[in-house]
């Protein structure tokens, strides 16, 4: 193979190139940072110590101990499919990181700052996880069982937090933030009237029964209502910066769009 230019590697995409062998140790400062090596055989490569914020690792069957990469940080790092069922997460910072499919134990409460922000956990088996004070927004939890409970996670806060397929039957959503949450097929239990600042912009709200559910005030900017049987009243002010006055929807489903919303004014 024709030697890498080992001090200029950062950011280089290696799926347009031919690789017969990669060393990680001899990278500039062991710095990975924004390579692509997605589907490139790495399954012999020595990672200790090696940085790879923002590195993608999908498809490489790369050997990676979290307790042995620097500054136990996989921030932004794509591991997603990599066998990671044995390794140790704790104090490792997984911020952005896709680590679906990997079969890893994650124990949130040892990640650094409780902050899975970001992280992809989908298909992971997350319930003996411990949810509480865990920064939770834009964290994909899909198919992981974990059981969260909306009042503990920090600030309340489920901002973009992807829980599709989650049991929150007995979740209490009162002042908690669910703008762009994705709580569909969950059988939550959501009044409106109740959650953060009665805004449900960009939720995901699908096969939520929601047929008595009171509308009056909410905020609804491209929420998801499919398979909810909601009632959406007549004149009703359910959009923010003055649009009111909205014909009343009367079937689902119904994925209610701010150019849709203008078009019945």
């Amino acid at each position: 193979m024709k030697e890498f230019d080992y001090d200029n590697i950062i950011g280089t995409d290696f799926r347009k190139k031919s690789i017969a062998e990669f060393d990680p140790q001899k990278a500039k400062d062991k710095m990975l940072n924004l390579c692509d090596f997605e589907n490139i055989d790495l399954s012999e490569a020595d990672f200790t110590d090696v940085e790879i914020v923002n590195c993608n690792l999908k498809g490489t069957n790369a050997q990676i101990d979290p307790q042995r990469i620097k500054h136990k940080n996989l921030c932004g790092a794509i591991l997603e499919g990599l066998d990671l069922a044995h390794k140790d997460f704790t104090d490792v910072v997984i911020m952005s990181a896709n680590l679906k499919n990997t079969n890893a134990k994650i124990d949130p409460q040892k990640i650094p700052d409780k902050d899975l922000n970001d992280a992809n956990l989908e298909n992971l088996d997350l319930s003996e996880s411990d949810f509480t004070d865990v920064i939770i927004r834009g964290t994909n939890l899909k198919n992981t069982n974990a059981k969260i409970d909306p009042q503990k996670v920090a600030n309340k806060d489920l901002t973009n937090t992807n829980l599709e397929n989650i049991d929150l039957s007995k979740a209490d959503f009162t002042n908690v933030i669910i703008r762009g949450t994705n709580l569909k097929n969950t059988n939550a239990k959501i009044d409106p009237q109740k959650v953060a600042n009665k805004d449900l912009t960009n939720a995901n709200l699908e096969n939520i029964d929601l047929r008595e559910a009171d509308f009056t005030g909410v905020i609804i900017k491209n929420t998801n209502l499919k398979g909810t049987n909601a009632n959406i009243p007549q004149n009703h002010a359910i959009l923010t910066n003055n649009i009111a006055d909205i014909t009343s929807y009367k079937k689902t489903p119904l994925i209610i769009t701010e150019d849709e919303m203008e078009k019945l004014i």
